[in-house]
């Protein structure tokens, strides 16, 4: 059985192997007799002339269609920009004063504190009597006191020249800087604005207007007028002099450079305090202040007189009225009082001896270091804890070569030490003034 099954496996694999042979043998044939098919382009024609076409174009029409539309027009309200430098202006910027890595292009900032910068990202150097700054927020600050304008310290005509300085160095600040100024007598001030300016000839010569009626041909009176002032820092509280409150106004303003050209510091009193009480009785009391009172007056009547008297004679000399100084005025005060004989307070309406009793209690004074206190206190609350820099702080010392007394002498001395401590402490620079010198430019 066996042997019967493996025939027949053999028989069967023989008979596949000769069909697959003689299919094999079929196509082998046919591949071999198959004609290879050759792919050939047709014939290209010579000579053929493409057809000619005429192209017409419209330029009326290509102007028509390449046009932008044009927008309608609309109306838009009148709008007021602020006041900006002109760029291209000479005033505004001097060559020799600006320095190489300054940049304009910062905006200013306007309201109460003048928050804003200037344009100068690095500063603008001003020189003033010497005295050199680099500043972006610059502030004046200018005394007008009668004690200026003595004959010692220069007179009218060195405040003058003085002011003309002012208008000169003014006029070379570009116009991306800020500016502002202010006027203080012994109780009063007043501001040229009320926020920072930037420096445009418009505002340039504001300034120059609202300087030159000042101690002109007579000392000026100064009127008041000035923002809130502060009155919350100690010591001086409710007693803060003209001086004091002219820094205060520059500090709130946010300029961050001051130069103070100021006759220093002299004792200021603190504040009326409520009066002595007296041992005399009230009648006898009420009676010295009487006379008192009435002697005053006619004093200052006397001294009137005099002055003018005085000013008629230098008038016809070509000379500007003579300002007196306090130690003439009490020396004229006390020559008048030393002719009070009993036949002149009689003719005066008075009695030949004051009665008893005394005056009203003295105040107490405002010395420098109170001021100092002051100044420390005012700087901490509208910069350190504000977060904002404590203005450079200049200071420029009006003096006199000659000193009418050796009181005033020793006082400039003091002056000139003081001033030079307080403006080192605040990275400012000191300098002495004298008017006497710009008498004849």
């Amino acid at each position: 059985m066996k042997n019967l099954l493996f025939s027949g496996i053999g028989i069967s694999v023989l008979i596949h192997l000769i069909l697959l042979f003689f299919l094999g043998s079929i196509v082998l044939i046919n591949e071999i007799n198959r004609e290879e098919e050759i792919f050939e382009s047709p014939p290209i024609e010579k000579n053929i002339k493409p057809p000619k076409k005429n192209y017409k174009i419209s330029i009326d029409k290509a102007k028509k269609s390449s046009s932008t539309p044009r927008p309608k027009m609309i109306s838009v309200p009148k709008v007021s920009l602020p006041d900006l430098a002109d760029i291209n202006s000479k005033n505004n910027i001097n060559q020799n004063h600006l320095l190489a890595n300054a940049s304009l292009g910062q905006d200013a900032g306007f309201g109460d504190y003048g928050n804003g910068r200037g344009g100068f990202e690095n500063g603008f150097k001003l020189t003033l009597f010497g005295v050199e700054s680099q500043s972006e927020r610059i502030f004046i600050i200018l005394d007008a006191q009668k004690k200026i304008l003595v004959d010692s310290m220069g007179g009218i005509p060195g405040y003058r020249n003085m002011k003309n300085q002012v208008y000169k160095a003014i006029e070379e600040i570009p116009g991306g800087v800020l500016f502002n100024a202010i006027i203080y007598d012994h109780k009063n001030l007043n501001v040229l604005s009320d926020k920072m300016l930037r420096a445009t000839d418009e505002n340039k010569s504001k300034i120059k207007r609202w300087l030159e009626p000042i101690n002109k041909s007579s000392p000026t009176a100064i009127s008041n007028r000035s923002p809130q002032i502060e009155t919350n820092f100690p010591p001086l509280l409710t007693s803060i002099p003209a001086i004091g409150k002219a820094i205060q106004v520059a500090t709130s303003q946010g300029c961050d450079t001051i130069y103070l050209l100021s006759s220093g510091w002299e004792k200021k009193l603190m504040g009326r305090l409520p009066r002595i009480k007296n041992r005399s009785s009230k009648k006898t009391s009420s009676q010295s202040s009487k006379f008192w009172g009435e002697l005053n007056k006619k004093v200052k009547q006397e001294i009137a007189k005099f002055k003018i008297k005085q000013n008629k004679a230098r008038a016809k000399k070509g000379l500007p009225p003579k300002v007196f100084s306090a130690e003439e005025e009490k020396n004229i005060k006390r020559m008048f009082e030393i002719r009070l004989t009993p036949q002149v307070l009689k003719s005066l309406g008075l009695k030949k001896t004051p009665p008893r009793g005394r005056g009203p209690g003295l105040p107490p004074f405002i010395d420098r270091g109170h001021f100092e206190k002051y100044l420390k206190e005012m700087f901490k609350h509208f910069c350190t804890d504000r977060n904002k820099k404590i203005p450079v702080f200049n200071n420029l010392l009006f003096c006199a070569k000659k000193p009418e007394s050796e009181h005033y002498k020793k006082l400039q001395q003091t002056n000139i030490r003081w001033l030079k401590k307080i403006s080192s402490r605040y990275k400012g620079k000191f300098s002495t003034l004298y008017l006497e010198e710009l008498k004849q430019e």
